[in-house]
This record gives C-alpha cells, structure tokens and sequence, in this order.
C-alpha cells in the first residue's frame, strides 16, 4: 500500500522560510533595491544545481554562508525562492513573466523555465511588446522563446521600429528580424529603419532637422518617426555609415522594391549600396513586371511573404490574402488565406499615379474587378470588389 502525502512536506518545509535556523544569507539585487533573505543550505542544494555548486565552493562566515545575486531583483528572487521550499510558483499580474523566466534559468530551475515558456507559447497575449522583444533580444538562453517573439514582431513590425530602444538593438538580432520573410512592412520603409540604425550606431551628428521623432518623409512614409537629411554630410559619414550597417545590407531585398522606392534611395544612398547592385536591379525592372519575375540567383532573397505581387503603394499581400478571403466569401478575420495558398490571380490594370485618369474607361474590358482607394492624409483604405465587369456609361460608383 502507498500514499501520495508529500504535498504535506512541502508545507513543512514552506515554514521553514520564517524559522531563524538558516545558515545562509542571500543579498540580492543592486544599488536602491536590495534584499537580503535567509534560507537554508542542505534545501537549497537540493532544489537548485545553482545552489549547489556555489555553496560547494563558499566557506561559512560566522556559521553562515554568504552569497550575491546582483542580477536578479529581490521581488523576482522572493517568488523563486517560495517556489524552491513550497514547490508553488505564484507569479502575480504585476510582475514581469520574463524576468522570472531569466532568474529561474539563472538558478538551473528548470521546471520553473519549461513552464513558463510554455505558457507564453501557448499565450501570444502574454507578451507585451515591444518591451519584451528587447528584453529576448538581450537573453540568447531563450532560444525556446526568440522564434515566437520574431515572429509576434513581424506582424506589426511598426511598433519594433519606431521604439525609442530600437537603435540599442545588438547587430545580431537585428540581423534575424531583417532574415525573417514573415516581416510585413514595405521594403523601403525597412531600409529606412537600418539606415536610422546606422546613424544612431555610427555616431553621426544629427541636428533636430536632420533627426526628429515629429517629422515624416511623406504621405508614404508616414508611419516613419523620423526624418533623414544627408544634404550637410561629408563622404566620411557615408563611409562610416557604410561600415556599420554592412552585415546588415546583405538582408535588404532591394528587388523587392518598386521602381520608384529604388530610385529614392538609390539618389540618396548610393554610396552605402553594395557594389554593383543598381545595374543588376535596372536590368531586373525591364522586366514588364518585375516583382513577379526576380531572378533566380542563390545571391538573390526572395520576395517576402509580405511582398505584393504587383507594384502598389497602397495595399501589401497581407491585404490581398484578406481581400481574397472576402471574394471567397469568408467573414472577419479568423480565417484569412495565407497569401501563398490563394487560389486567384490579382493582376494590376490600372494605377491612377501611373495611368491618370484616362485609361479608367478601359476597366470595362475586365470581369471580376478590385477597386482598392487609399483616402489622402489618412491612413483608411477603402475599396469595393465587382464580380460582373463595369459599365463605363455608368460615372458614379458608390463605395
């Protein structure tokens, strides 16, 4: 016959935490928040391989062990600490999930870390971003949790971007993000970004005109924070430029780019481009539709996931995947189609910046039109989709 009665060792050894027989002391955290706590030597051996190697290698002072973890915070340390005596981990709404995470893994508690990856893979509200990709980014033992917190970041990429904390971000991980096809934002915007990097990385001299969170490049560009003039910058700030975003270049696909965006930065930044690329790219964009056709060439990235299979300013293959949920008569947004699993053909017949007004009586030729308008000076797009073609003697349409 057995029983299962150790839920009532643990309350025994919980109460420990408040009897005055420990031997040792613990400080912990640093600067205007430290704590010292008291425990006891043969428990916290047992429960933590942390533990146990540095008490192996302490002496006592006074009948006592001293130890000191800087590193964690004593609220962080407190919850770790009753879950080693009581076997109970409580993390309460106010406390950083994360950094328990990062001090469990610190003390080798491994149950600890396993649980609470597991709850914020199985939770994606559970991350406040983007606090919590900065703090991933600074933590490479959570490589259980990198891939989803990139991931979270790719679909709103924005909030990464324009964080204040951005241009602090290590080369490396900005580099992964960059690698990442997932990444939903329009390729020159993200050339942007890097450049922004650079100059904060570089060292450059930015005066409020030529760096400023309240300036916008344009209409287009308008969910950039900032503002880039490079009319005042000698050809050694280019170079330097140049250098601290080199490892990172490689990951821009710049044939992911319309005529138009290319042409934008290559007038400005031709000299941080890497050598040879703008006759390989002008070559590629005499190609009638070059974003359906980039060369087939190892050196060459594929179009991200979010690359729209047309040139058009105003709506990504997010958009489209949406849109074509829609025809297909799905609701909401709980089932959108992945841009790569749809089953129609969008072709682009009629730009008003390119075409102007004239080539719209052409429209009734075609079956099955999207007509997708970008309201000015805001960000609302609206559209209207047809399934029977246009009647050209008809010079209102309701939207």
């Amino acid at each position: 016959m057995e029983f299962n009665i150790s839920t009532d060792i643990f309350e025994d050894l919980t109460y420990l935490l408040y009897n005055k027989t420990f031997d040792v002391k613990i400080k912990v955290g640093k600067e205007n928040d430290i704590k010292e706590f008291s425990a006891h030597s043969t428990i916290l051996s047992t429960r933590s391989i942390h533990f146990q190697n540095a008490l192996s290698n302490q002496t006592k002072e006074s009948g006592c062990f001293i130890l000191e973890k800087p590193n964690i915070s004593p609220s962080i340390f407190n919850i770790l600490l009753k879950y080693i005596y009581s076997g109970k981990l409580t993390v309460k709404k106010n406390v950083k999930c994360l950094y328990v995470i990062i001090a469990a893994y610190d003390l080798q508690l491994q149950n600890v870390v396993e649980h609470l990856e597991n709850y914020f893979k199985e939770n994606d509200s559970a991350w406040k971003l983007p606090k919590d990709f900065f703090i991933i980014s600074e933590q490479r033992q959570l490589k259980q949790l990198e891939e989803q917190v990139l991931k979270l970041a790719c679909t709103d990429p924005i909030i990464i971007f324009n964080c204040k904390d951005f241009p602090q971000l290590n080369e490396g991980f900005l580099i992964r993000l960059l690698k990442r096809n997932d990444l939903e934002l329009n390729e020159i915007n993200i050339f942007y970004y890097l450049v922004k990097w650079g100059i904060v990385n570089t060292g450059l001299t930015l005066n409020k005109k030529s760096f400023s969170p309240i300036l916008i490049f344009d209409k287009d560009r308008s969910i950039l924070d900032f503002v880039i003039d490079t009319r005042k910058w000698t050809p050694i700030d280019f170079m330097n430029l140049e250098k601290t975003i080199r490892n990172c270049i490689p990951h821009i696909r710049f044939y992911q780019m319309s005529l138009g965006d290319y042409t934008e930065v290559k007038n400005e930044f031709k000299d941080i481009l890497p050598n040879g690329l703008d006759d390989e790219i002008m070559q590629h964009f005499k190609d009638s539709n070059p974003l359906m056709r980039i060369p087939s060439n190892d050196n060459i990235l594929p179009p991200r996931e979010s690359a729209c299979p047309f040139d058009s300013n105003i709506i990504n293959a997010k958009d489209v995947a949406l849109i074509a949920t829609w025809i297909n008569g799905g609701k909401g947004k709980k089932h959108v189609f992945q841009f790569k699993n749809i089953h129609f053909k969008f072709e682009c017949v009629y730009r008003s910046s390119i075409d102007g007004f004239d080539k719209y009586d052409n429209l009734y030729k075609y079956k099955r039109v999207v007509i997708v308008i970008k309201v000015r000076n805001s960000g609302e797009i609206i559209g209207v989709y047809n399934p029977f073609g246009w009647d050209i003697s008809y010079r209102s349409i309701q939207l």
